[in-house]
C-alpha cells in the first residue's frame, strides 16, 4: 500500500494513490471530457481545454488534500486539480500556468457551469518549462490552498462556501496543449481527521489569512512619531507539512510632530510563523528594521487570539541604537511594540 507523501500524515488519511503503472485509464477514473490515456505510464490529456477527468472513490468528508506530479512541463500548460466536484458544472479548482518565465496560480469555484474567480497572484522569474514539478490543493471548510511546491508557490483563501455533496476529486486541462500527471494522491485533511495535513499557518485551528496588518507603535526617542500601520502579505511558503510561512510588508512612518528636526523613514516588518528563534515555545516571532535599527520578538501567549485574530509581540528593546531620535525626547533609545491583526 501506498504511504503518504506528507511525512506527518498516517496512512489512514491516504484515500487514493495513483502511480498509473498500466497501460489504460481504467475503472479508477471517470473520463468527463477531453482524451485521457496512459502514455509511459503517466496520465495523459492531449490538449483539449475543459478536458476533465475524475477519481471514482470519495472522501468520506468534504475535506481534501491532493497532490500530483508531472514530469515535463510544457510552456504556456494550464494544469488543473479539481476538488469537491459534484458534477460537471459544480466544483472547485486550482490552475496553475506556466508561461516561459512567470507562474500564474489561481483559484475558482464553479458554479451552475460557470467559473468564477477567486483568487490569483503570479510570479516572474520563475522558468521551469521542460522541467519537473508537483502541484497540491487543500480545500475544507476552513481553507482553499494551492501551491506549486517544488521552489514553492502558494495561495489561498480563509472559509470558503463549498458545494454540498462534492466528496469527489480529479485532475484537468486548461489549455489546449498536451499535459501528463503521475503520482496522484488524494487525502482527508486535519480538519476533519486528527493527524492529517494542515494547510498553512494557524492559531488555534484557525487559518491565517494571505494578508495581514501590523500595528506598529514607537516609544522613547521616537515618542512623537505617529504610529504606522504596515500591510503584510505572504510571501514564503513553509515547510513540506504545510505548517510554517511568512508575511512582509512596508510602510512610512510620519515624523513630523517631533519637536526637533527628524524626517519621515520607512520601517518593514517580516511576521514569521514557526518556532520562535528567542523561544522555541512560542509559534509566531516578528522583525522589523527602520531608520538605522532592527531587531525581533515573540509573541506574548497571554494576549494572543485568534477570532478575531491579535497577535501583540514583546516590546523591541532599543530599536534605534545610534543617533536620529527626536530632540527633547526621552533619550536616544527607541522601543517598538508591535501586533499582527488580520
Amino acid at each position: 500500500m501506498a504511504t503518504s507523501p506528507h511525512i506527518c500524515c498516517p496512512d489512514s488519511c491516504l484515500i487514493l494513490f495513483d502511480d498509473f503503472n498500466r497501460s489504460a485509464v481504467g475503472c479508477l477514473w471517470d473520463d468527463r471530457q477531453g482524451n485521457w490515456s496512459i502514455n509511459t505510464n503517466r496520465l495523459r490529456e492531449s490538449g483539449n481545454s475543459g478536458a476533465l477527468i475524475i477519481a471514482q472513490r470519495q472522501v468520506p468528508e468534504l475535506s481534501f488534500s491532493v497532490s500530483v506530479e508531472t514530469p515535463s512541463v510544457p510552456e504556456n500548460a494550464k494544469y488543473r486539480v479539481i476538488v469537491n466536484y459534484v458534477d460537471d458544472d459544480n466544483y472547485h479548482f486550482a490552475e496553475f500556468e506556466f508561461l516561459s518565465n512567470t507562474l500564474k496560480i489561481r483559484l475558482y469555484k464553479r458554479s451552475g457551469g460557470s467559473n468564477s474567480l477567486l483568487l490569483e497572484r503570479s510570479w516572474n522569474d520563475v522558468n521551469v518549462i521542460d522541467m519537473e514539478e508537483s502541484f497540491g490543493v487543500c480545500l475544507s471548510e476552513k481553507i482553499f490552498w494551492a501551491s506549486q511546491k517544488y521552489d514553492p508557490y502558494q495561495v489561498w483563501i480563509t472559509n470558503p462556501t463549498l458545494h454540498s455533496g462534492g466528496y469527489r476529486a480529479g485532475l484537468g486541462n486548461g489549455a489546449g496543449i498536451q499535459i501528463e500527471y503521475d503520482n496522484f494522491y488524494l487525502e482527508e485533511t486535519g480538519d476533519t481527521r486528527s493527524g492529517c495535513v494542515k494547510c498553512s499557518c494557524r492559531c488555534n485551528d484557525v487559518p491565517l489569512p494571505m494578508n495581514l496588518t501590523a500595528h506598529c507603535t514607537f516609544s522613547g526617542g521616537f515618542a512623537a512619531c505617529d504610529p504606522v500601520s504596515v500591510p503584510l502579505q505572504a510571501i514564503t511558503p513553509g515547510s513540506p507539512e504545510f505548517s510554517q510561512g511568512e508575511w512582509y510588508g512596508s510602510a512610512t512612518v510620519d515624523c513630523s510632530d517631533c519637536p526637533g528636526p527628524l524626517e519621515s523613514f520607512d520601517v518593514y516588518v517580516r511576521f514569521q510563523c514557526g518556532a520562535c528563534t528567542e523561544n522555541a515555545s512560542r509559534q509566531y516571532q516578528v522583525w522589523a528594521s527602520g531608520y538605522s535599527g532592527s531587531g525581533t520578538a515573540c509573541e506574548v501567549p497571554e494576549g494572543v487570539t485568534c477570532d478575531p485574530l491579535s497577535i501583540p509581540f514583546e516590546t523591541i528593546v532599543g530599536f534605534l541604537n545610534e543617533g536620529g531620535a527626536c530632540s527633547e525626547q526621552s533619550g536616544d533609545r527607541v522601543d517598538l511594540d508591535i501586533e499582527i491583526t488580520d
